[in-house]
């Protein structure tokens, strides 16, 4: 089995790092690129736009945290692999069945 991108979702919390961690395994292995994916939790149906949402100001710093999270989890295996982070707003139950936007992409 050939994989060309792994999705890995993430809360950033400790239980979560050894999922992150497996899955930028398994891309190294596989030559594949892994998606680090975190999803602000947001009432997505209050506002059809994202960047008029008040958690929108939270991306910043999220990414930030995210970045921080993927350094502490597996940044001994950074180099061997491509990982692409991503941070999103909306509900974790609806948007991690979906692939990520594409302006999201980071």
């Amino acid at each position: 089995m050939n994989l060309k991108k792994l999705i890995a979702p993430t809360d950033l919390s400790r239980l979560s790092r050894a999922g992150v961690r497996y899955a930028v395994e398994m891309g190294r292995e596989q030559g594949c690129e892994v998606i680090v994916y975190h999803i602000i939790s947001a009432a997505e149906d209050w506002f059809a736009d994202d960047k008029l949402n008040p958690a929108s100001a939270l991306v910043p710093q999220q990414k930030q945290r995210l970045s921080e999270f993927v350094r502490e989890t597996c940044g001994d295996l950074l180099a061997k692999v491509e990982v692409r982070q991503i941070v999103e707003l909306g509900y974790p139950t609806k948007k991690s069945l979906r692939r990520p936007k594409k302006r999201q992409l980071t």
